[in-house]
């Protein structure tokens, strides 16, 4: 592109549009327009679209590969998109309203919560029985919320040999598929399913709701 570019903002699509506004400028080393267009505050989920050329090559902003863009008659001879013009679509809508704000509410029996630190009441569960991975997550007044995207299940990672005995009952709930906890009404859930090759050993358990953060606890296999 030559050292006068001109850009044209359109609305509506490309071949069905309206000039809202055109400008020039001198650049020879960018597409950038040194005169923003303002043209009010645009209607929602309507489509617009930029169109940058070489005033030499194609004319004024109302010149002919506008025109020809905007009614969808036979482009000039010679325009080649992403040679010699190029053109922005995009459609105006209202930013998305932010997420709420989230509580990591904790892990939920049977595991005792005991986050980052391995104690007595750290929760040891019998190798090959099916754990029982349960959480809540609160709003800002507190109350129990489901949120819209999945919340994926993250595999418990091995920590360090663990001596203590097994302190927690077996449960045989049926192990959970797929990669994501479900939601159970007042909670969320997801049913481990443990091997006896993984006893004698600490576990990580994470959790990564969306908001940011990763919650931790840690359970033992025996």
């Amino acid at each position: 592109i030559g050292s006068q570019k001109i850009i044209g903002v359109y609305q509506g699509v490309v071949g069905n549009a309206t000039l809202l506004a055109g400008d020039g400028v001198f650049n020879s080393a960018t597409l950038i327009q040194e005169d923003m267009v303002a043209f009010g505050t645009p209607p929602q989920d309507q489509d617009f679209f930029a169109v940058v050329w070489d005033y030499n090559l194609f004319g004024a902003s109302t010149g002919e590969l506008g025109t020809a863009l905007s009614t969808g008659t036979a482009l000039p001879a010679g325009a080649v998109l992403g040679q010699n013009y190029y053109v922005l679509t995009w459609k105006w809508q209202a930013p998305a309203p932010p997420p709420p704000a989230l509580t990591f509410g904790g892990f939920l029996q049977p595991i005792n919560n005991t986050g980052h630190e391995i104690t007595e009441n750290t929760s040891v569960f019998k190798a090959g029985s099916t754990v029982p991975v349960k959480f809540t997550l609160l709003d800002a007044s507190g109350a129990v919320v489901q949120v819209p995207d999945e919340i994926p299940w993250v595999v418990p990672v091995q920590g360090p040999a663990l001596s203590a005995p097994v302190s927690e009952a077996a449960y045989s709930d049926q192990p959970s598929s797929g990669s994501a906890y479900s939601w159970n009404g007042d909670h969320y859930q997801y049913n481990w399913k443990t091997s006896k090759t993984q006893s004698g050993y600490w576990y990580y358990l994470y959790v990564l709701p969306g908001d940011g953060n990763v919650y931790q606890t840690i359970v033992g296999l025996r």
